[in-house]
């Protein structure tokens, strides 16, 4: 259920810890990867970033 939620065409900020440091991010989930566990989100510039699932503190 919450995979479905996220993969819909919508924006949402991503809360994650990189390199010790909190990090925000919004964006369109554009592929989950269960098997790497990380999410591909495209930002508002366009730009793609790769997050992994253990690093994500709050989903919005």
């Amino acid at each position: 259920m919450i995979l479905k939620e996220l993969t819909k065409n919508r924006f949402i900020t991503i809360i994650y810890l990189q390199n010790g440091s909190l990090k925000t991010c919004k964006g369109r989930v554009y592929k989950l990867n269960c098997y790497n566990q990380t999410i591909n989100v495209i930002n508002e510039k366009q730009n793609a970033i790769s997050i992994r699932l253990s690093s994500i503190k709050e989903i919005h």
